[in-house]
């Protein structure tokens, strides 16, 4: 093998290895969609400070809960999808004090949550309910 062979050989591989690796969600500070952890439907990952992560909610007439990992069991929040609820693109949840704000919030079928952190620390958002800590529970309530 050439030299330039390799090096068009080696390029190739490390593009389809950082695809393969994470090539199918964005960094921690502007996530979309990225892919879910132990069955769950979302899971942000670290979301620094004024970081933000997306969601599209397709299905509707659901109640879908979700918290931050590194604060819960108080920092929790729910969307309801509902059809015929009005219709925008995108909403938006601000990561305030430790808290989701708002906690609930109901949205029409394919409408974007956007997730911002305004704190100076990390968050996460994951889709279901922490764990009650007794080992009764998976941490994930579908």
């Amino acid at each position: 093998m050439s030299t330039r062979q390799y090096i068009l050989w080696s390029a190739f591989v490390g593009v389809l290895i950082a695809f393969l690796l994470g090539g199918c969600s964005n960094s921690t500070d502007s996530m979309d969609n990225k892919g879910a952890v132990n069955g769950s439907l979302f899971n942000s990952g670290r979301i620094s400070q004024n970081g933000t992560y997306s969601y599209t909610f397709t299905n509707s007439d659901t109640t879908v809960s979700y918290f931050c990992e590194l604060h819960s069991p108080d920092m929790t929040g729910s969307v309801t999808v509902q059809s015929g609820s009005s219709n925008t693109d995108q909403d938006t949840v601000e990561m305030i004090n430790e808290t989701f704000n708002p906690s609930q919030i109901t949205i029409a079928p394919n409408t974007t949550i956007v997730w911002v952190n305004h704190d100076s620390f990390d968050h996460t958002v994951i889709n279901g309910s922490p764990s009650n800590n007794d080992g009764s529970g998976d941490g994930y309530d579908y």
